[in-house]
């Protein structure tokens, strides 16, 4: 397409003049027609009626200056996509059915009038750049608007768009002379909307080294963002540090619940960003004062590991004190270790409130965790090294667990604790150091209660008095077997306060599994029962002083107890999770309970809640369930997705209180 594009541009009309032109007949019964001319002409018939087209795509098609497009002609057309074609000056459109369009360098176009009464996204990059005389598009429906495109108010005419819900204007620039050019027509499109649910930024930084027109103001042209809840940026940095431009992003939209960072995935980072470039300018960002109080959910994409960023999520936790959850996915070039070294350093700092999630794709090159660009994780042990990062003060402590991280030679990930002498184990465990530290140490046989045991005890040997741990991760990378996790929960369960968080990755083999939640739903699926049968099941003692569990069992089986109080309990997470049948809670085993989320489970038939505290529930792909019966009186946001799709018996939901329904299910 590079080339095609690159070809156009060199020879102008010389290219697609001599491919010669057609007629398109009409086509009385076809639902869908994609057209890749490759630069040959084409027009549509004078008369005939495509009947029951719903789709129209056209790619690489060489236009002879207009094109008129009414519901006479095509009067069920739902969808319209013109892509990477030329000659097309003035497009007019009439047409009530259609809800989705796209125009993506549809090179030269100069005029746009479009009458589209249903339409719902609309989407138009690349096309007015040259010759922009008059568009004029009325779209009252409109719910996605996407343009990367000049926009001047007098020859961009846009009606009323009161459903509008997500905007994406052009690209911003933090530094250089584009900021001059570009900034301003991303701002005037930004006025048109003061009040909105979501904006995508595109960020493209670019500094121009040895810098005639410098880094102050940073982001010349952008002064005010819509009054938003969801903030996207798309970060094209070619390398570049990028902690600079998002904060000063942030202080236009201080009131925002979530923010989004996507990074670039491929370019060189060895050569993109020479000593003392200005990207990382002004200095004292780390040092940033704002107050993000309404900020609930930070994740960011292709995530490194490189000093910067590590700086940004600090920065992004310190002012965001109501934060619920950071989601990190690193770029494929991560290691396992250094995935689970960062989420140990993320949770050093957070909040105990804050859930973190740190996952990647598979990659075998490594990851730089700890910023200090040798290439190699944190002190350059390599995977099998314990790591230690630090965490507040206090009188409880905050453990992290790293089970089963490595197997070596033909054992299949099979008990190896056993064979190891106890003072070998005491020298191995003894790397918990003291109270104040945060300590992730690896293993290679499933976590049992042994374990959690020597923990404590290496810590008292330590000097520690506290008995309570606020904070209890533990992943096990091998097969957690029921006994063995039973085990350890009952050893820890008195002494946790704060919140527990489990992983067993590898209840389905880890080959297939490599962490990719699509790959373990289409084993579930072809495999049926098969697996998650064998896994086994174990019963959750009860924690009287948790706030917050989250188990992600690998299809481990799980059941609740037959009784005891779940006290303090607010925020109960089940994902990966085997049940057997029916589920029962109510206010008598979890009274304090304000959010339960089930997700990609099974063998759940039927799900009984008597909760009358409770304010979020999320169902998420919880497989074969028949019977739903709620009782929820202070039920707030409810959302269930792909629950009921093969068997519905009966749903019965009382929330008279309810706010928010995603209901994408039967």
């Amino acid at each position: 397409m590079v080339v095609v594009e690159q070809l156009v541009d060199e020879f102008g009309d010389l290219v697609v003049d001599e491919s010669g032109a057609f007629e398109l007949p009409c086509f009385m019964r076809v639902t869908k027609i994609t057209l890749h001319l490759g630069f040959l002409g084409l027009s549509l018939p004078p008369s005939g009626v495509f009947a029951e087209l719903r789709e129209l795509h056209l790619v690489h098609v060489q236009f002879n200056g207009e094109l008129t497009m009414d519901d006479v002609m095509l009067p069920s057309l739902e969808r319209l996509d013109i892509r990477h074609s030329s000659g097309l000056a003035s497009l007019t459109l009439r047409l009530p059915p259609l809800t989705q369009m796209t125009l993506y360098n549809v090179r030269w176009l100069r005029r746009l009038n479009a009458e589209l009464p249903g339409l719902e996204v609309l989407s138009v990059i690349r096309c007015f750049r040259v010759h922009l005389e008059g568009v004029r598009i009325l779209a009252e429906e409109l719910e996605q608007l996407r343009w990367l495109d000049l926009y001047w108010p007098g020859l961009v005419y846009f009606n009323r768009m009161p459903r509008l819900r997500t905007l994406v204007p052009p690209a911003v620039y933090p530094y250089g002379l584009q900021r001059v050019l570009f900034n301003r027509s991303c701002q005037m499109l930004l006025n048109l909307c003061p009040s909105i649910y979501r904006v995508v930024l595109m960020v493209d930084i670019e500094p121009e080294q040895g810098g005639h027109h410098g880094v102050r103001p940073l982001m010349e042209g952008i002064t005010q963002l819509p009054h938003i809840k969801i903030l996207s940026l798309n970060l094209q940095t070619q390398g570049h540090a990028y902690g600079a431009s998002v904060l000063h992003i942030l202080t236009m939209c201080t009131g925002i619940a979530k923010l989004s960072l996507r990074n670039q995935e491929d370019f060189q980072v060895e050569n993109a960003c020479p000593p003392n470039c200005l990207c990382d300018r002004p200095r004292n960002w780390r040092d940033k004062d704002i107050s993000m109080m309404s900020l609930r959910e930070v994740e960011i994409l292709n995530f490194r590991g490189r000093q910067h960023e590590l700086d940004l999520v600090r920065v992004l936790v310190r002012v965001a004190p109501a934060l619920d959850l950071v989601r990190i996915i690193c770029h494929p070039s991560s290691t396992a270790f250094g995935v689970e070294s960062l989420r140990a350093y993320v949770r050093s700092f957070a909040s105990f409130r804050t859930s973190v999630e740190v996952s990647r794709t598979p990659s075998p090159a490594p990851m730089d965790i700890d910023g200090d660009d040798d290439g190699r994780d944190r002190g350059g042990e390599g995977d099998g090294a314990a790591a230690s990062v630090p965490a507040a003060d206090g009188s409880s402590a905050a453990l992290s667990l790293t089970l089963g991280l490595h197997v070596h030679g033909d054992g299949g990930g099979a008990d190896r604790l056993s064979d190891l002498h106890e003072d070998i184990l005491a020298k191995i465990l003894g790397h918990l150091r003291d109270i104040r530290n945060v300590a992730t140490t690896a293993y290679d046989e499933p976590p049992d209660s042994r374990i959690v045991q020597e923990v404590l005890a290496a810590r008292a040997r330590n000097g520690s008095t506290a008995t309570d741990i606020r904070l209890l991760e533990v992943t096990s990378l091998n097969s957690a077997t029921p006994d063995a996790t039973a085990s350890w929960l009952r050893v820890a369960a008195p002494r946790l306060t704060g919140e527990l968080f489990f992983r067993n990755r590898s209840s389905v083999p880890s080959e297939i599994l490599n962490e990719e939640m699509d790959v373990v739903e289409q084993l579930v699926e072809e495999l049926g029962d098969l697996v998650v049968d064998e896994s086994g099941a174990f019963e959750l003692p009860c924690f009287m002083r948790v706030t917050k569990i989250t188990l992600s069992l690998g299809f481990l089986g799980l059941s609740l107890p037959p009784s005891g109080v779940f006290a303090k309990l607010r925020e109960l997470h089940l994902v990966h999770v085997q049940f057997n049948g029916e589920l029962t809670m109510e206010d008598a085993m979890l009274p304090s309970l304000e959010w339960l989320e089930i997700r990609h489970s099974s063998g759940l038939a039927s799900l009984t809640l008597r909760l009358a505290p409770l304010t979020q529930m999320t169902l998420y792909n919880v497989r074969r369930l028949r019977r739903l019966n709620a009782v929820l009186p202070g039920l707030e946001v409810l959302s269930v997705t792909e629950c009921f799709l093969e068997d519905l018996e009966g749903v019965s939901i009382v929330a008279e209180e309810l706010e928010d329904l995603r209901w994408l299910d039967m």
